[in-house]
């Protein structure tokens, strides 16, 4: 590497970096200063800036300064000179600069890097941004180390009060990730977490996570048949074939909405969904019921890879609102879509159909379940109880009745 003396009239001579022939992956070239050991200058395309480097601990270090347009040279000689002293003690000053940088870091910056970080469902994103922009819109700003353990307590009842006590848990459960990534993600200048203890478990300590009662609601079985009226009577198919995919299948909202044909198989009589809550694909039959209601649907679908096509970006059905409030209004049955996998795991449990079978169906998981652990999901040891789902189902929603026969 050239050796130069670096003076102001010398550094501004300097060309700046011109890629040649003979080297052409090298984008820099390196003066290294006669009288300072370890002082340098960079030269790129661009810019000219100044550097040090030496060894710290068995390895070499190097750090920048700034650029010779923002820092006189005689300047950056004595900058040099300091870092030069600091990293013969052996200190890293990398990892002083990093630390500085990470201290600076504020709950918006922590939750932009978080996402590019982390692999997130669309929905979890969705969530997420929420919260960011409402439950913490006034810390945005804020350095994230500088939110306290009391700040937390303060800011967790007062969520309660504005936005609900379930959001404000759901609120804080989404700091405590973001700051657990913090943790990992930014150090200190001795190479340490920036954050040594979570703020957020100030709730599980003093335990004031609030107490939300999981919701309970469900379509009783004599309201199915007014319910399944309703649906049936609903303009157009393509809402109307969504609800009974839910209610028959157990299938959560988005899984239903973003079924693709590529998933469903007519001639083995299952269908696979892929972007599943837990990440692990589910793999279904279905009964003779869901089979007519699919061909049916092929039979009419337009250009769309979605069994439930929609207008929009995402190309599939996003929103049944307005639907579901004309089914409201129709049967006089509050419900909400959640409400009809319910219906379908309820109604599993009182056919006495094996509780492994219905968390395979549901895909849920199985726990600390050794046993579990060892059963193979296959969708033809389901179909069976599958079928008695929508056979019961189907009694319950249409009002079929045995036939009633007098013996003499």
């Amino acid at each position: 590497m050239p050796k130069l003396k670096l003076t102001k009239t010398g550094v501004n001579k300097l060309p700046y970096f011109q890629p040649s022939s003979v080297h052409p992956k090298k984008n820099q070239e390196i003066y290294w200063d006669t009288e300072m050991i370890g002082f340098g200058l960079r030269i790129t395309g661009t810019s000219k800036t100044y550097i040090v480097e030496k060894r710290v601990n068995r390895r070499t270090v190097r750090a920048r300064i700034g650029g010779h347009k923002q820092i006189p040279t005689d300047k950056a000689r004595k900058m040099a000179q300091k870092l030069i002293y600091e990293m013969t003690t052996g200190k890293d000053i990398n990892a002083r600069k990093r630390a500085t940088e990470g201290e600076s870091i504020t709950l918006n910056q922590a939750f932009r890097d978080f996402l590019e970080k982390r692999e997130l469902k669309e929905r979890t994103i969705w969530d997420y941004q929420r919260a960011i922009d409402i439950s913490f819109k006034s810390w945005k700003r804020k350095r994230i180390i500088d939110i306290t353990r009391e700040m937390v307590s303060r800011h967790h009842k007062k969520l309660g009060d504005q936005i609900g006590k379930a959001q404000a848990n759901q609120s804080m459960r989404f700091l405590r990730s973001l700051i657990n990534f913090a943790a990992g993600q930014y150090e200190d200048g001795d190479g340490k977490p920036l954050i040594p203890l979570n703020p957020v478990l100030i709730i599980n300590q003093t335990r004031t996570w609030y107490r939300v009662e999981r919701r309970q609601t469900i379509i009783k079985n004599h309201e199915l048949a007014p319910w399944f009226e309703a649906v049936e009577s609903l303009s157009g198919n393509l809402v109307k074939d969504y609800l009974k995919i839910l209610l028959f299948t157990g299938l959560r909202r988005q899984e239903a909405m973003k079924l693709r044909w590529d998933q469903v198989n007519f001639k083995a009589k299952t269908f696979t969904v892929i972007d599943t809550k837990n990440r692990n694909p589910l793999t279904l039959p279905f009964g003779t019921f869901i089979l007519k209601l699919l061909k049916d649907r092929k039979q009419q679908a337009v250009d769309s890879p979605f069994v439930f096509p929609g207008t929009g970006k995402t190309g599939h059905l996003v929103e049944s609102k307005y639907q579901t409030a004309q089914v409201i209004k129709l049967s006089g049955i509050k419900f909400c879509l959640h409400d009809l996998r319910r219906v379908f795991i309820n109604c599993a449990e009182s056919l006495d159909i094996s509780s492994y079978a219905v968390k395979q169906l549901v895909n849920h998981s199985s726990g600390g379940d050794v046993t579990a652990g060892y059963l193979v999901s296959d969708p033809e040891r389901l179909r069976k109880p599958m079928e008695r789902i929508e056979t019961h189902l189907l009694r319950l929603c249409r009002k079929d009745k045995a036939k009633v026969v007098n013996i003499k």
